[in-house]
């Protein structure tokens, strides 16, 4: 762990966003690794179960969408209104991909 920090800045008005601590090669690989592991248990849940945690997923940022688009505005300079189009598009992504897809290619999720 570093001490070294940086600044995401709004780039339409130069407000602090927020302060993120930098991290160290060591924790990328860890992290790569962690995220290795968890495919291999993803891929054990089956497509039924795939498709309901994404669902419950789309569900809870459906229910956080202001916030989150108000987040995007402030980090990507975005104006607020352009937001929430790009933010809705993410979540069901997911349910039309889980609506058409044959059964037997549950891997696609």
């Amino acid at each position: 762990m570093t001490g070294e920090t940086f600044d995401v800045l709004n780039p339409a008005t130069g407000e602090l966003v927020g302060t993120h601590r930098v991290t160290t090669e060591y924790e990328v690989t860890d992290a790569v690794r962690q995220a290795r592991d968890a495919a291999v248990w993803w891929a054990g849940l089956g497509f039924g179960e795939r498709a309901r945690r994404l669902d419950s997923w789309r569900r809870r940022i459906a229910r956080g969408a202001a916030e989150l688009a108000d987040l995007i505005s402030r980090e990507m300079g975005k104006p607020r209104r352009v937001t929430p189009d790009g933010l809705g598009r993410t979540p069901h992504f997911e349910h039309l991909v889980r609506r058409d897809v044959p059964p037997g290619r549950g891997p696609l999720i």
